[in-house]
């Protein structure tokens, strides 16, 4: 074994890696371990090239070497969890987050990563345990505010998701998620004025936020329900019209601009996109009832008739 070579091609790698050459890294460093099959560093390297590739398989077959050559590493184990939580395989990330934290407490990453499975298993109070360790451990966290504002949110403690949203935009003014969801807090708490700030900002931000055009839709639309102004009706379209521009297949999209359309009279659009709403879910019986409801709205009784039928068929098939 020529020890410099190694040492040449290790430091080679880094270099490249920090410029971002990933595939001059992953030459050398594939080098070292044609030299050297065991050398661990060579391995975890070339995941971390692998995985700045986005070729989550190759990095998790190089993070698993590292990991059977020194399992002692609590960060080897928290790069193959990021990217089994990347590649969509949550319980062998959560399996690898919870040796993260066994082998080394003090990791904050470890403790947001595992908050966020918590959270999108729903299981609320312990995404808020792990997420407010990440912060104990780092108070700049800003993915722990935004995760653990969110879970707020989906517990209903609107003024503790507020405070951690609000924590993370002055962390990063930039977060359209933060500025996005707290839009949502305040909507909920009708506090409209400042939800409508955050979800505008966020628009600005970021012109494909389909997120804050959706709810914005929405909150004009609760405006017009509340005041009748035809101005907040026309925004609630224009605003689920973009999201439908971005996500064609967003079935609610579609169903909130048909609800939109049928309050403007405009029965035929709304016809439309409850017809488009039910090719994209065609098991869903109360698609069929607002359509049903617009063709009736046209004076179309037959259509209005099949459209009822078929919602009473779904029904009994326990489809609703």
């Amino acid at each position: 074994m020529d020890t410099g070579d190694i040492d040449y091609l290790y430091e080679r790698g880094m270099d490249s890696l920090k410029i971002n050459d990933l595939d001059a890294a992953i030459r050398d460093f594939a080098g070292i371990i044609r030299i050297d099959p065991e050398n661990v560093d060579a391995h975890f390297q070339r995941g971390v090239a692998y995985a700045l590739k986005f070729d989550h398989d190759a990095a998790i077959r190089d993070f698993h070497v590292a990991i059977s050559l020194n399992p002692h590493s609590a960060h080897f184990f928290q790069a193959r969890g990021n990217m089994y939580q990347f590649a969509g395989n949550l319980d062998a990330a959560f399996a690898d987050f919870n040796e993260t934290i066994r082998l080394d407490p003090g990791i904050a990453a470890a403790y947001v990563s595992r908050g966020k499975i918590y959270a999108q298993r729903r299981e609320l109070d312990s995404a808020i345990v792990d997420l407010s360790e990440a912060i104990r451990l780092d108070q700049a966290n800003v993915e722990a505010y935004v995760w653990r504002g969110s879970s707020f949110l989906d517990r209903g403690a609107l003024d503790a998701a507020i405070r951690d949203l609000g924590e993370a935009l002055r962390l990063d003014p930039h977060q359209i998620t933060a500025r996005t969801l707290r839009g949502v807090a305040y909507h909920r708490k009708n506090m409209l004025a400042e939800a409508l700030q955050d979800f505008s900002a966020a628009i600005n931000q970021d012109v494909t936020c389909i997120d804050a055009f959706y709810h914005r839709g929405q909150l004009y639309y609760r405006r017009f329900m509340q005041s009748a102004n035809p101005a907040d009706l026309e925004w609630a379209i224009a605003d689920f019209s973009a999201v439908i521009r971005l996500k064609p297949d967003l079935v609610k999209a579609h169903i909130a601009r048909g609800m939109g359309y049928f309050e403007q009279r405009d029965f035929q659009s709304a016809v439309r996109d409850f017809s488009e709403a039910i090719h994209l879910e065609p098991d869903n019986a109360r698609l069929y009832r607002y359509r049903g409801d617009a063709h009736g709205a046209l004076g179309d009784q037959n259509a209005a008739r099949r459209d009822y039928a078929e919602v009473e068929l779904l029904e009994r098939m326990g489809k609703k």
